[in-house]
């Protein structure tokens, strides 16, 4: 699989990233490709809740980035054993922590 460099490091998503290791929210876009994160809380825009939800992005759940389309947008996520592709804008509503090892 080739990633994009693109995808490395989102800059323009909303929040700074917490601390690797620490309980600091941030939105899930800030998530690095390979990362591994925690959902904690969401702020959905109403036309994104059920979609959302039917993916598996509620409290607890665990999703780890992949990867992201050419152009930077949007990012690919692991979550529940299947692929889902998200707008960088909608990441940003979902608050993730990151997962400590």
């Amino acid at each position: 699989m080739i990633f994009n460099s693109r995808c490395g490091a989102v800059r323009d998503c909303g929040r700074e990233p917490g601390v690797a290791g620490s309980a600091t929210l941030f939105p899930l876009c800030r998530l690095h490709v390979g990362e591994t994160g925690i959902v904690q809380e969401t702020s959905w825009q109403a036309e994104h809740q059920e979609l959302l939800a039917s993916y598996g992005f509620f409290p607890g759940s665990r999703v780890t980035r992949m990867s992201c389309a050419p152009q930077g947008d949007p990012l690919i996520y692991r979550l529940e054993g299947r692929l889902v592709a998200v707008r960088k804008e909608t990441a940003g509503e979902i608050m993730v922590t990151r997962e400590n090892k």
